[in-house]
């Protein structure tokens, strides 16, 4: 009976599909779409987005993003994660039960306070919801547990959030983890970035004439990289609306909104070879 449950815990093979959708506020326009696969197998992960594709291995540390358009490879290692959250979590549990495609789920919502230089020099204050509905009804539930188990200590909860601002990518990893500890699969997210302080906004200082105009010339360039959509859009957007407080705009209530649909659960083995690196392809340093 030991061995079987050793066996079992080092297998932990779990695998699901998720739709993201990217909303923006009144700062970035349109919705972006975007489907991914994801695989859990022992001490790997991989997400496949079609285009590219991430591995994760813990025992190497290393996460490396293959390139299916440019056929190339990067390599970069990560460290231990930090044993607790960054920052501190207000987690709820509501008791509102809802049955999502033949699922039962649980309602799970949770907050917490997005710190930067940018939001501190204008005095607001900016929070982060995740409103998850969990259920631990879900095909290969008990897997995916087993994986984080296996792996919690080292997962590179920031990295895997995506790029673009560092204050937002880290609201969305400490949410992340707080959620993983839980029991249960997410079978529906969605999370909002608003303005925490509302009517109550306190006066914001204003620059002089030389400062209002560097700041306008990088809200430009962040425009290019709103306007390409995307999670670094968004990302974009939520820096424009900072620097618009700045430059003594209104900032918006809501920054931008993400839902995440999750399915096609399974608890299935899956094959070395789906974490088996492409021939052909050529390596490049990461940036």
């Amino acid at each position: 009976m030991a061995l079987l449950t050793m066996a079992f815990a080092a297998r932990a093979d779990f695998s699901y599909t998720t739709t993201r959708r990217t909303v923006g506020g009144h700062s970035v326009a349109g919705e972006i779409y975007q489907s991914s696969r994801y695989y859990l197998k022992g001490r790997k992960m991989k997400v496949d987005s079609g285009d590219t594709a991430m591995l994760v291995d813990f025992d190497a540390k290393t996460m490396t993003t293959v390139d299916n358009k440019l056929k190339t490879i990067s390599v970069r290692r990560f460290g231990d994660a930090a044993g607790e959250p960054g920052a501190k979590i207000d987690l709820r549990e509501t008791g509102e039960k809802k049955t999502i495609r033949g699922l039962a789920t649980s309602e799970l919502i949770l907050t917490v306070d997005i710190d930067s230089p940018e939001l501190r020099l204008t005095g607001r204050r900016m929070r982060m919801e995740m409103d998850v509905w969990l259920s631990t009804e879900a095909p290969g539930a008990g897997e995916l547990r087993a994986f984080y188990r296996q792996n919690m200590a080292g997962m590179p909860w920031a990295a895997l959030t995506g790029g673009g601002d560092q204050a937002i990518q880290e609201g969305l990893a400490n949410l992340q983890r707080a959620i993983a500890e839980r029991s249960g699969v997410p079978v529906l997210e969605t999370v909002k970035v608003r303005d925490a302080n509302g009517a109550k906004a306190p006066t914001v200082p204003q620059l002089n004439s030389a400062q209002s105009a560097q700041m306008r010339e990088a809200m430009a360039q962040l425009d290019v990289i709103r306007d390409k959509g995307g999670q670094d859009g968004a990302a974009a957007g939520a820096a424009i609306a900072r620097m618009s407080a700045m430059t003594g705009g209104p900032a918006p209530a809501s920054l931008f909104e993400i839902t995440v649909e999750w399915a096609d659960f399974s608890g299935g083995s899956i094959p070395d070879s789906v974490f088996a690196l492409p021939a052909g392809y050529h390596t490049v340093d990461q940036k």
